[in-house]
């Protein structure tokens, strides 16, 4: 049985009712959350109980004066999981993170992809190094069904990692959130040869443009580039926007044919919108 309302135990469980109470919500609003994964719960007797804890922690989220500080400790507290290994402890941040009023776009953008950016960039020869990246491939599947729309798709995109990028999570978080915003996404993963890019969208319908993913240019800069030169030959119709963790560095990239770059996977979503409402000055390909 739970203790009452009035003890400040953030491990007192509270009834919905008494939550309800404690927020100043409608008791269905907090059902909701419940059901949603908002807000954790367990079932006791047949009747949903929550932690005061983390029904307080929805409250302090919907103040914006905490939601940035509250944030940054969600990106430090995530890395620190996600180099230890610790799946468990790494998901419960997120699952903090959505009690607290961030939504599942802010978890990719602003949460997990600065983690596993800061991740990537590093030595990537260690034993610790290849299991933060599977914890992170995992966190990253779990929230996947979170992006599927209800809304009927509008457009294709095709993704893919350049020969030689063996890394699946740019190309994974890009994928989730263009379908949440309603894009057909059809993912090539890591290490495509850009023949294979080329043979997949000659057959896709309705291809709006193709979003080549790299975690790293240096020591890939050749690689990506002639992936980008041959796309601009076999396909000088289909726009082709690169995604990267940092800006490329050498000439030779810096001159190769796209039609934008950029860092941040929100942006590239911006852009691939901007070019299905036939708004960014580039052509689309046709039916």
């Amino acid at each position: 049985m739970g203790r009452t309302p009035s003890d400040d135990d953030p491990d007192t469980l509270l009834s919905l009712n008494d939550a309800a109470d404690l927020l100043g919500l409608h008791y269905m609003t907090v059902y909701r959350y419940v059901r949603s994964g908002r807000l954790p719960a367990q079932k006791e007797g047949g009747e949903w109980r929550v932690r005061r804890g983390d029904a307080e922690a929805v409250t302090i989220g919907s103040d914006p004066a905490t939601r940035d500080g509250s944030r940054r400790q969600a990106a430090t507290a995530l890395v620190q999981q996600i180099r230890a290994g610790d799946e468990v402890a790494a998901w419960a941040v997120l699952q903090r993170a959505l009690i607290s009023g961030a939504d599942p776009w802010e978890l990719h953008t602003k949460l997990l992809h600065p983690a596993i950016t800061e991740m990537l960039l590093e030595d990537r020869h260690t034993i610790g190094h290849h299991r933060a990246l599977v914890v992170a491939e995992r966190l990253t599947a779990r929230l996947s069904p979170r992006f599927r729309s209800k809304e009927p798709t509008s457009g294709a995109l095709l993704l893919a990692a350049p020969s030689g990028d063996h890394a699946t999570l740019p190309v994974s978080i890009l994928a989730d959130l263009c379908r949440a915003r309603n894009f057909r996404v059809l993912e090539l993963g890591a290490h495509t040869p850009a023949a294979s890019m080329v043979e997949e969208a000659s057959r896709t319908q309705r291809l709006i443009a193709l979003a080549l993913c790299t975690s790293h240019t240096d020591g890939n800069d050749d690689s990506v580039a002639e992936t980008l030169h041959a796309l601009a030959h076999e396909l000088p119709d289909v726009p082709v926007a690169l995604t990267s963790l940092v800006p490329p560095t050498s000439a030779r990239l810096q001159q190769a044919p796209m039609a934008a770059h950029f860092t941040q996977p929100g942006e590239t979503v911006s852009f691939l919108e901007s070019l299905r409402a036939g708004q960014a000055g580039v052509r689309v390909s046709g039916n």
